[in-house]
C-alpha cells in the first residue's frame, strides 16, 4: 500500500516504536484485483475487507504519514468479527464502534 512493501512498514514500525513509543498496530494485506483485500495467511485468512478498505491520502502518526483504514473498512472488520474462524462476540465497545461508524459511513454517503 501507498507504495511501501511490507518490510519497509515493518522497519517504519520499529523504528516508530523504538525512537517515539507511539502505541500503533499494524496488518499486512494483499490487494486482489477486484480492489478487496485479504490476509492469505495466519490467523485472520477469512478476513476480507471490501474495495475502499484503505483510503488513498495517508493518515499521520506523530507527524508520520502511514497507510490508514478508512471508514467502510473499519466497518467492514468490525462486522465480520463475531463470523470469523478465531473471532468471537462483540463487546459492548463493539457495539458502540459499530454504532458511531455506521453513522460515519451514512454521513459520508450523504444519508441522514
Amino acid at each position: 500500500m501507498n507504495g511501501r512493501t511490507g518490510a519497509q512498514l515493518r522497519v517504519i514500525k520499529a523504528v516508530m516504536n523504538a525512537l517515539r513509543a507511539v502505541d500503533f498496530s499494524t496488518a499486512y494485506f494483499d490487494r486482489q484485483p477486484d480492489g478487496s483485500f485479504s490476509q492469505p495467511r495466519g490467523r485472520w485468512s477469512d478476513w476480507l475487507f471490501p474495495p475502499g478498505s484503505f483510503g488513498d491520502e495517508p493518515g499521520t502518526l506523530d507527524g508520520t504519514p502511514v497507510p490508514a483504514m478508512s471508514i467502510s473498512g473499519m466497518l467492514a472488520m468490525k462486522e465480520q468479527f463475531p463470523r470469523l474462524r478465531n473471532g468471537r462476540p462483540w463487546r459492548q465497545k463493539d457495539i458502540d464502534d459499530l454504532k458511531i461508524l455506521r453513522g460515519l459511513a451514512a454521513e459520508a454517503d450523504g444519508q441522514p
